[in-house]
């Protein structure tokens, strides 16, 4: 869409009030030369921003060098042809766009790293917070609760090897949803036999990698995300899998987040994360964020349950 002004002035006002993706000026107009209205021009928009083609039959070298002294993109002297005139505006328009599209990542990407910075700063004083705390359930509750808020994920569970180390069984369970009296009791009892290597759980606990899955991905294992830098599990589900029966029977998903806590290489326990009768969708960069979370908390947990002495004695099951 081509606009047309008569004069300096008319050309000035418009530029300053409408959208405009590139101007071809005259040199020689009344009342403004086009010397002067560039320069008018490039008060506002940088070269970048808002190209101009000179128009002109002046073609002494002063002449454009003034041309582009005064803010001119490109130049073109009269007579001239239109599939010159075609070329030079298509070359000016896409620098412009190259330009914008960049300057767009720009904005994006720095948007991106406040963000990242952000959550670094909030997650390492909540960290720090945790790691001033004493209670195992307080630090629980926040971070079911920081799961929640986050990525609305209902059902946190800690797996903890028991004291014979030769099963995982849940030391702290929290759930958003509404479950039953029964299904609590189920989930409070539940004991995995850590020499079952068929249990995903105990290869979890075992391999030390991250796991996460839902139906949409249950036949696509080669493509778990994040790969990097924290490595995932591909083992898929077996029909004697106590979690899986827990989740498609009692919980009624297939969705999990399965995170091993790793302290100086040893595992300590798996964090677990499920929704009820809801499938968790989340994207990589929130399935990372989980599991560096938990990685980032495994040493303040560690450190509390050194000093709890008998870890059966003090399970306890919360249903909010």
């Amino acid at each position: 869409h081509i606009i047309s002004c008569m004069d300096g002035f008319s050309a000035l006002n418009f530029i300053y009030n409408q959208k405009i993706d590139l101007v071809l000026l005259d040199l020689m107009m009344p009342t403004m030369s086009g010397y002067e209205v560039a320069e008018n021009i490039r008060k506002k928009y940088s070269l970048s921003s808002l190209p101009i083609i000179i128009l002109t039959a002046k073609n002494q070298i002063t002449d454009i060098l003034d041309s582009f002294r005064f803010g001119a993109n490109d130049y073109i002297e009269k007579p001239f042809s239109g599939d010159e005139l075609r070329v030079r505006i298509k070359t000016q328009l896409d620098l412009k766009n190259l330009n914008d599209n960049l300057e767009n990542e720009v904005v994006q990407r720095t948007s991106e790293l406040e963000s990242a910075k952000k959550k670094i700063e909030y997650l390492t004083s909540f960290t720090r917070l945790l790691s001033e705390q004493n209670d195992i359930k307080e630090i629980f509750i926040k971070i079911s609760e920081y799961i929640y808020n986050n990525y609305k994920i209902e059902i946190s569970c800690l797996f903890l090897p028991n004291l014979s180390n030769n099963a995982l069984e849940v030391f702290r369970f929290y759930s958003y949803a509404n479950l039953s009296s029964e299904l609590i009791s189920e989930i409070e009892n539940l004991s995995i036999d850590l020499n079952n290597k068929n249990e995903v759980i105990v290869n979890i606990f075992t391999t030390q990698k991250n796991f996460y899955v839902n139906s949409k991905l249950l036949d696509k294992f080669h493509e778990f995300y994040p790969k990097e830098p924290l490595e995932i599990s591909q083992q898929e589900y077996s029909s004697t899998d106590e979690v899986d029966k827990l989740l498609s029977k009692k919980l009624n998903t297939k969705s999990i987040i399965l995170v091993p806590l790793v302290v100086q290489k040893e595992t300590i326990g798996v964090y677990a994360f499920t929704s009820y009768s809801k499938e968790i969708e989340i994207s990589r960069k929130s399935a990372f964020d989980i599991f560096t979370f938990c990685r980032l908390l495994s040493g303040s947990i560690h450190s509390i349950l050194l000093q709890t002495k008998d870890l059966t004695s003090n399970k306890q099951i919360q249903n909010n």
